[in-house]
């Protein structure tokens, strides 16, 4: 590192897989990525930034990732659930624990949880830890629940107008959430107000702002102009962890309990987005047609739920599917690796359509495992093109799909296939880093000729940096 160890506040991660290819950008760039929530335990994005930050690195970037203090984790170092996020906190609060000793796949950046809050009274923290790092780009992940209640985000608005004017750095802004809908409750549509403005002041502050969602491209490009909003899709964020034949027959037999039926899984947080009840209606419906099969339920289990907890669990018992569907609970990195080996089909039904920014589709396919999903709002055509997943189109259940699919086991080993290569083509951590340091280039590019710009209209010679 050239930099960040220095710090006292900042916690190393070391690089364990070092990269073996060209460096893009050379060894001299320093980029902080900033997302408030690094360090919780369950965070889509702080995983997405982990893996993103480790690719860098592999790369002779210097990386570091400005956080929010975490003073109220108790964790225990046997207590870590879903994967590289609690490792990653606990590491973060017992330096002396080597990423090593917890077999944390990624590494080498350093982590900074030092900001206190993200509100316009925090702004002058913020801008004096930026200024003590000193990086030539910072990298902001942005959704609006992430910086404040109930998706009032206010200080870090600002974050990208302050840093180039005052300390002379550009910023790079990735939305990862677009906003929340009209017309639910007039209370909703005056948060959406403010989401949508801050929103557009943050992307057109930014020195470049990029989307997860291509379909979010034309939206966004209403708010802050057309051709300023590049997309830039997230990988998975679950790494493979092989396993032999014998241990996929031994673990498949585990979780059928000895029967020899067809293993569906679906996984990820349970939110009503996902449609976990229309999983539930096609495992019941598949046994109303005669057909056996175990159903395997990756992450928070539903006893912890409320409202949409108790839903489901209601909807197993009304259809006497308690022999048949398993919970269990949050899951190792390599527990989940295992459980996509040994699938038949991944089951991954999304409210508003497969896109680029789902990364349990992008681990999916990473593993080779067939995948049926379905069409909405921001549904990504080019899965279905690919013949990467299978799609659940209008007029077809869930259920139709999965079985025609369980009869045709060499087409399911042709979606594998397809599926892995797409993933590696598009979805790789690797292109992602590669598509992330072109638009570190440019927004440097770009700054450095504003203050080129700017010393010839003050007539300076000066040769500073900034």
């Amino acid at each position: 590192m050239l930099g960040f160890n220095a710090m006292g506040d900042g916690v190393h991660f070391p690089l364990l897989h070092r990269y073996s290819g060209p460096v893009v950008f050379g060894m001299n760039l320093k980029v902080l990525q900033v997302w408030s929530n690094f360090l919780s335990p369950a965070c889509g994005v702080g995983q997405s930034v982990m893996y993103l930050s480790a690719e860098l690195a592999r790369r002779g970037v210097e990386v570091g990732v400005l956080t929010s203090e975490n003073r109220k984790w108790k964790g225990k170092k046997g207590n870590w659930k879903m994967g590289g996020r609690s490792k990653a906190q606990y590491l973060a609060h017992h330096p002396s624990v080597t990423a090593e000793e917890l077999g944390l796949p990624v590494g080498g950046f350093e982590v900074v949880p030092t900001v206190p809050g993200w509100g316009v009274r925090h702004l002058p923290a913020i801008l004096r830890e930026v200024q003590r790092i000193e990086p030539d780009v910072v990298h902001l992940h942005f959704v609006h629940h992430g910086y404040g209640r109930g998706g009032v985000a206010t200080g870090v608005i600002l974050l990208p107008l302050l840093a180039r004017r005052v300390l002379g750095i550009s910023v790079v802004t990735t939305s990862h959430e677009l906003v929340v809908p009209w017309g639910v409750s007039w209370k909703q549509d005056l948060v959406s107000l403010w989401e949508r403005a801050t929103l557009a002041l943050l992307l057109r502050t930014s020195s470049q702002a990029v989307t997860t969602v291509s379909a979010w491209v034309p939206v966004l490009e209403k708010w802050v102009g057309q051709g300023r909003v590049l997309h830039i899709p997230v990988g998975a964020n679950n790494p493979v962890y092989p396993l032999s034949p014998e241990e996929q027959g031994r673990l498949r037999s585990s979780l059928t309990e000895g029967r020899a039926v067809p293993l569906l899984l679906t996984f990820g947080s349970l939110h009503p987005g996902k449609r976990h009840g229309e999983v539930l209606r096609c495992v019941a419906d598949l046994c109303r047609r005669g057909m056996s099969v175990q159903l395997v339920c990756a992450g928070r289990r539903p006893e912890g739920e409320e409202a949409y907890g108790h839903t489901l669990l209601r909807l197993q018992r009304e259809w006497g599917l308690d022999d048949c569907v398993r919970w269990m609970g949050f899951y190792l990195e390599e527990e989940l690796s295992h459980y996509l080996q040994v699938a038949d089909l991944c089951l991954l039904l999304f409210q508003d359509g497969a896109s680029e920014r789902r990364t349990t589709l992008m681990t999916a396919l990473a593993h080779g495992t067939p995948v049926v999903t379905t069409k909405g709002r921001w549904w990504w055509p080019g899965f279905a093109r690919a013949g990467a997943v299978a799609v659940v189109e209008e007029g077809e259940t869930v259920a139709a799909v999965v079985e025609r699919l369980l009869h045709q086991p060499d087409l399911r080993r042709e979606m594998a296939r397809r599926g892995r290569r797409l993933f590696e083509e598009r979805f790789s951590w690797a292109r992602i880093a590669e598509q992330y340091l072109q638009c570190y280039r440019g927004a440097n590019s770009k700054r450095e000729g504003e203050i080129y710009a700017s010393t010839l209209r003050s007539g300076s010679s000066g040769t500073g940096r900034y």
